[in-house]
């Protein structure tokens, strides 16, 4: 795992527009649970309404031990009222800094989450495994995580 790894699927999470509301989550969620299953997890996905999907998945583990969970959320805040000076949904890189909707709330840490994940799924035989849940509507309300 590197920094550009990091970079890299932070930047590719910002090119979802997933402004709560309305959301839209389930674009960023269905590439999310792609890359966890390429890692070997099982993914589930939850669909409370149109387009608004959360993402668990497992990878290891029992039922009989309570495994590991992280966990984030893949809406943002809307945009507010100021012009942007840049896209806000094009994960431009300048130098050491990251543009764009959800950068620090929360797509940088839900790349976080899924690196270490991968890098930890492959320590899983004999553990109580790892959860991942992913949630949509987070902002404002915290409903994606109700309907799981």
């Amino acid at each position: 795992m590197s920094d550009q790894d990091a970079v890299a699927l932070t930047r590719s999470l910002l090119q979802f527009d997933t402004v709560n509301p309305p959301g839209r989550e389930r674009d960023c969620a269905r590439h999310l649970g792609a890359l966890l299953e390429g890692w070997g997890f099982n993914v589930a996905y939850h669909e409370y309404a149109e387009e608004r999907t959360s993402v668990i998945a497992r990878a290891g583990g029992s039922e009989s031990r309570p495994p590991l969970c992280l966990t984030g959320h893949i809406d943002t805040v809307p945009l507010g009222a100021r012009a942007w000076s840049r896209d806000p949904f094009a994960g431009e890189a300048d130098g050491d800094r990251l543009y764009g909707r959800g950068s620090s709330d929360m797509k940088a840490g839900v790349a976080a989450i899924l690196l270490a994940a991968r890098k930890l799924a492959k320590k899983f035989p004999g553990t109580p495994g790892l959860v991942i849940v992913l949630t949509a509507a987070e902002e404002g309300g915290c409903i994606g995580s109700e309907h799981l």
